[in-house]
């Protein structure tokens, strides 16, 4: 591994020098019991909740975890952070917390300074994939060390873009982290629709403005409705609405169209679709 960077070598450098027979590699699975990025981000007690609930004794014999997650790539993984293993309780009639089949439950605690990595460091788990759980003396390359901040996912391509809101504000506020996002976003105009995962009503808009869908999206993280009226009712009848939105991207147009190209696209998916009638569309 000449010439590759370590993983144990590099927490090494930053001040985690762990007894190796007491510490393990931990990967869950690209999508177990619903466990995966999409769920996770925004969500990562749901993560840390998970992992405290094993059937097995698995976390028996060590003092610390070292948390990745798939990230349905393969082999990549990405850090989610360090725990120390507190404790562990042998589960009989009081559950806590923990579903059915499960025996145990391990009191796990996050070293705080992790968190400055997590979703940071990117890993090659190996061969050994179906083993979810490996001895801290399994070294693994680093792939990747991303910019500080919330890394949510690639940028693949604008038909591919379907977001939550909680991963759209990450990556609006993590713009350092997410260069990808923001080139692609920023560098075109478009017609995008926002749909609502409770009661499948959906919200055709367009953006027309100097930063394209970027600067356009970035006013539903910071306002929640973009100012849009029945969005506005909407939240105001649920002003935890906005977390069932998720936004895609129904065509994209070149920067050099003016407003009104723009609004001649949006208002034939309007009619396409027939989102005044189906929607939240209301003009």
């Amino acid at each position: 591994m000449r010439g590759k960077l370590i993983l144990q070598d590099f927490l090494e450098f930053i001040g985690y020098k762990f007894d190796a027979q007491k510490t393990m590699l931990v990967r869950h699975k690209d999508d177990e019991c619903g466990i995966n990025l999409d769920t996770i981000i925004g969500n990562e007690d749901k993560l840390e909740e998970y992992q405290q609930c094993q059937a097995k004794p698995v976390f028996h014999k060590v003092d610390n975890l070292v948390v990745f997650i798939g990230s349905g790539k393969g082999t990549e993984s990405i850090f989610f952070g360090i725990y120390q293993v507190n404790k562990v309780v042998e589960l009989k009639n009081d559950k806590m917390g923990c579903s059915p089949g499960n025996r145990y439950f391990y009191d796990l605690s996050l070293d705080e300074n992790s968190k400055v990595y997590r979703w940071r460091i990117v890993i090659d788990w190996g061969k050994a994939l179906p083993s979810w759980y490996q001895s801290y003396t399994h070294k693994k390359e680093i792939l990747e060390i991303r910019p500080k901040g919330k890394f949510v996912k690639q940028f693949k391509d604008y038909d591919s873009v379907i977001l939550t809101f909680s991963e759209l504000k990450f990556i609006i506020e993590n713009e350092n982290a997410n260069p990808g996002w923001f080139h692609a976003l920023s560098n075109v105009k478009g017609v995008y629709v926002i749909l609502d995962k409770r009661n499948q009503k959906f919200y055709i808009g367009s953006a027309y403005g100097e930063n394209g869908i970027w600067g356009r999206w970035s006013e539903y993280v910071r306002t929640k409705h973009g100012g849009n009226v029945e969005l506005q009712k909407l939240l105001e009848a649920d002003p935890e609405a906005y977390l069932d939105f998720q936004f895609s991207i129904l065509k994209v147009l070149p920067k050099g169209y003016s407003k009104k190209d723009v609004l001649t696209y949006e208002e034939l998916y309007k009619q396409k679709l027939g989102s005044r009638i189906m929607g939240h569309n209301k003009n």
